[in-house]
């Protein structure tokens, strides 16, 4: 039987040791993160694994992160069962089209903690109203924040607490029909329901409505004239309309009202489909729709967003004094998916009146009293003696006359004009190539001792009365011819008287002679 000893327990750990040391040498010997086999090749060593969790994908939300709010505004529906669980979409956003100049505010809803179950269960309770209430009056709990659409990017909102947040479409540009406000939970949790979306996108319902009105002065000469506004309005197409569907426009003070028609489409419609109402304190056209025409709105066709119909609203009105006359008309909608209502007005157009002052002088520059004058659409109806103005104006003791209330020369149909044609005819200038139009001045009556103009003069109205140098107008004196009431006549009349007399002798006294003989 073999025997150990002290000693040679001593001597086997020394031994030990001794090797231990050795392979830590060569170990250190060996270039990092590599082995060497026993064939002589290099072996890599895999990198140490991270065995932390993504923080995303861990079931309890972090509390210590912060969130970022991504909202996208586009011309149309995205897709139709788009989900809404707060994840980018990818399909159907290179089909429809950002819309820029979308103004997004977002303020925390005070009050939830969505770190917690209680905090959660809170939210879903919550109603945009008690939402937008909380928001109002603890305003200091969070100021709103703004961000804005442009060049094709989404409002973006970083850096944010977790919570609720209350999110408002403040400013759209013309023609986009504003989102209600809406809820958004930062975080979510993500589609596969396995963790946090801590970056949520939310795609508001959005619709495209635009309102277009123009003008129509083409026949419109001098006051007294009608002028017809046409209001042309589209239907929305993401959803059924509720109970609210109207068209106003505020008439101008220089206007008066005469009448409106409405059409969807081609069919013209009646009371019983809308309402159309003036209010004469205001000047405020509005045209409502009753359950009835909503109804025709709403057909599925319609709903679908494949037709193209619109609603037009032609209103008819007398020009009643001069100025720029202009103003824009407003949609009113209500649709099962803008439950507040939604605003668009149309851009504004103008129909423009004005005058100009004459002024009557003699060749020597002599400012003369008493000269008429009226004004004629075409040179034919010049020559013809056909005239625009009701009574001829007279020039005053200055030589000065005033003509208002004609449409500008140079402003038609909403637009500038280009220039009248160098050779005058005898047609009106509201033709399809629309120019600049030409009145024509006529002079009725010379001022006594003057003789009338011989040919009519062509002006142009451009601005008010008084607006720019006057017209000047020039009459020459009558010509002079002998008269018979003049000292030669005198004469040949007292020779005459003599001439009879003398004859008148004679005969006496030859009838005197034949009787004494």
């Amino acid at each position: 039987m073999t025997t150990t000893t002290h000693g040679d327990l001593r001597r086997l750990a020394a031994a030990l040791a001794a090797l231990a040391v050795t392979l830590a040498g060569a170990a250190l010997a060996s270039p990092a993160g590599a082995a060497t086999s026993d064939a002589g090749h290099r072996l890599s060593r895999s990198a140490p694994r991270d065995t932390s969790p993504d923080p995303a994908s861990l079931p309890l939300p972090d509390a210590g992160r912060r969130g970022t709010l991504v909202i996208h505004k586009h011309a149309s529906p995205l897709v139709s069962d788009t989900p809404g669980d707060g994840a980018e979409l990818t399909p159907g956003l290179d089909e429809s089209t950002a819309i820029d100049g979308v103004e997004f505010t977002v303020a925390p809803v005070p009050g939830i903690v969505l770190t917690t179950t209680a905090g959660w269960e809170a939210g879903a309770k919550l109603t945009i109203e008690e939402a937008l209430n909380r928001v109002q009056s603890q305003q200091a709990s969070g100021a709103p924040v703004a961000s804005s659409t442009r060049n094709g990017r989404a409002a973006t909102f970083d850096d944010l607490d977790l919570g609720v947040y209350v999110v408002q479409e403040t400013t759209t540009p013309l023609g986009v029909v504003a989102a209600d406000p809406f809820l958004v939970f930062l975080p979510m949790t993500n589609p596969e329901g396995t963790g946090w979306l801590y970056e949520v996108h939310a795609y508001p319902k959005n619709d495209t409505v635009l309102v277009t009105k123009t003008v129509d002065d083409s026949r419109a000469f001098v006051l007294g004239d009608e002028v017809v506004w046409t209001i042309t309005a589209d239907i929305p197409k993401s959803g059924l309309l509720d109970d609210g569907y109207t068209i106003t426009d505020v008439l101008s003070e220089n206007l008066a009202y005469v009448t409106a028609e409405v059409q969807l489409g081609t069919q013209t419609l009646g009371q019983n489909d809308c309402e159309v109402s003036h209010d004469e304190d205001t000047g405020k056209v509005t045209v409502a729709f009753t359950p009835s025409g909503i109804d025709k709105l709403n057909t599925d066709k319609l709903n679908e967003g494949t037709s193209d119909l619109q609603v037009t609203v032609k209103i008819t009105t007398r020009v009643e004094r001069s100025g720029e006359i202009g103003n824009s008309a407003g949609l009113d909608i209500v649709t099962a998916t803008t439950t507040r209502g939604a605003h668009v007005d149309s851009g504004e157009v103008e129909t423009k009146w004005g005058g100009f002052l004459l002024v009557k002088s003699d060749q020597n520059g002599n400012l003369l009293k008493g000269a008429q004058f009226n004004v004629a659409a075409t040179q034919e109806d010049a020559l013809n003696g056909v005239f625009l103005l009701g009574s001829a104006v007279t020039t005053d003791e200055d030589g000065s006359a005033s003509i208002d209330g004609l449409r500008y020369s140079d402003y038609g149909n909403g637009v500038p004009l280009g220039a009248a044609p160098t050779e005058p005819t005898s047609e009106p200038t509201e033709s399809a190539a629309p120019v600049e139009r030409l009145y024509w001045l006529v002079e009725t009556t010379a001022p006594s001792g003057y003789s009338l103009l011989a040919e009519p003069v062509p002006v142009k109205v451009t601005g008010q009365v008084g607006d720019g140098a006057p017209i000047e107008v020039v009459n020459v004196l009558k010509p002079h011819l002998p008269l018979t009431g003049g000292a030669g006549a005198v004469a040949l009349t007292v020779a005459g008287v003599v001439v009879l007399v003398s004859s008148g002798g004679v005969l006496a006294r030859r009838r005197r002679q034949s009787a004494q003989a």
